[in-house]
């Protein structure tokens, strides 16, 4: 069966987005339970890298990060859950000082614990990753 955009599933995108907007106005009290960086935030190229070598080495997205590919998704409810998420996701950030950007973490199912800086450079780099996928299925359908 070839591979389509609605096999692939253009709402991990989405739903990743969210997860990360949820996460940015949790109490930082919360995040304690996963303790205080010790070392500086990675920069976002070198986290990027990081995670390309971990998928290289057969990393694969556990059963919590899964979408579930039976649900039915309206089309219009998702591009206004998209830009209701965009539009407020820069003023969650604004909540978070620089100091505490790196001082909390929280668990990544294949990256470890993340700052919170980590995980915002990894919200956009992997926001990126399915919108190449996104096009490359586009285009290799365009061919057939």
């Amino acid at each position: 069966m070839p591979l389509t955009l609605e096999i692939y599933n253009k709402t991990e995108m989405i739903n990743g987005l969210a997860k990360a907007f949820k996460m940015l106005k949790k109490p930082k009290m919360v995040f304690r339970v996963f303790g205080h960086a010790k070392k500086p935030s990675r920069y976002y190229q070198q986290l990027r890298e990081d995670y390309k070598e971990v998928l290289k080495n057969g990393a694969v997205a556990t059963s919590g990060y899964v979408p579930d590919k039976s649900q039915k998704y309206n089309k219009s409810e998702m591009l206004e859950n998209w830009k209701m998420i965009a539009a407020k996701f820069p003023s969650r950030i604004e909540l978070w000082s620089e100091d505490d950007l790196d001082k909390y973490r929280v668990p990544h199912p294949v990256l470890g614990k993340l700052t919170i800086r980590e995980m915002l450079f990894f919200t956009i780099f992997h926001t990126y990753h399915h919108l190449k996928r996104i096009n490359e299925i586009k285009t290799n359908n365009e061919k057939k």
